[in-house]
């Protein structure tokens, strides 16, 4: 009986969050996932490189696939692995490979099948680490999005990234240093400044410096 061989090991994972990975085309997640590969019995964790892209052992059931949130962090990822590993070894047990035009098929019994929809659910399992991206920067920061009359951009931005880890929320890992979150900071500045928003002197004067916008000054904190 083939024995399942657990693959992922976040402590060789530089990354906190490694199945965290945009999309170029359309600014969203790539589809992560656990998988099981019935021929090796090796199980462990990737992201699409495209979506819908499903490899030919994918199509013939030989590596079998479980969506999981992209967010997860690497130790909720091995969390999750560890808990269904049992689940998964009766996949394992319940299937079968046969050959087929020079092609490997993998085959599940009843048993094997109803175990393998139970896993489909990974998904929607609830975090309990939270990751904040770029996108939910403005609402994590409960608005509080500039920094004070006193403070310098950098400043504020390091104070922003003193939050990382607190109240189990870490940043995405492109938001973990501080000129990753200063570019975040100033496209969200940008953003509030292009929609009407009135801007602090010195983020205005910052962007303008940046030439990160086409109005002057008395437009961007809304002098009369």
């Amino acid at each position: 009986m083939k024995k399942i061989n657990n693959t992922f090991d976040a402590s060789k994972h530089d990354l906190r969050f490694p199945l965290y990975k945009i999309h170029p085309f359309n600014d969203e997640p790539r589809e992560a996932y656990i998988y099981l590969d019935l021929a090796s019995g090796d199980v462990g964790a990737n992201v699409r490189e495209v979506f819908f892209n499903i490899s030919k052992r994918e199509a013939n059931s030989v590596l079998l696939t479980f969506p999981i949130n992209p967010k997860a962090h690497k130790a909720e990822i091995a969390d999750i692995i560890e808990r269904n590993l049992p689940t998964l070894q009766v996949i394992l047990n319940n299937s079968t490979l046969h050959t087929e035009n020079n092609e490997t098929i993998g085959n599940l019994n009843e048993l094997g099948r109803s175990n393998f929809e139970a896993l489909q659910f990974l998904e929607s399992q609830e975090l309990k680490i939270d990751m904040i991206d770029k996108y939910c920067l403005e609402e994590y920061l409960q608005y509080v999005v500039y920094p004070t009359p006193e403070q310098s951009v950098d400043e504020f931005a390091a104070e922003v990234l003193e939050k990382d880890g607190t109240n189990c929320a870490y940043f995405a890992d492109d938001l973990s240093c501080k000129d990753s979150m200063l570019k975040a900071l100033t496209a969200l500045w940008k953003s509030l400044a292009n929609t009407g928003n009135e801007l602090p002197e010195n983020v205005a004067k910052y962007l303008i410096d940046k030439d990160e916008v086409n109005l002057s000054l008395d437009e961007l904190i809304g002098a009369a």
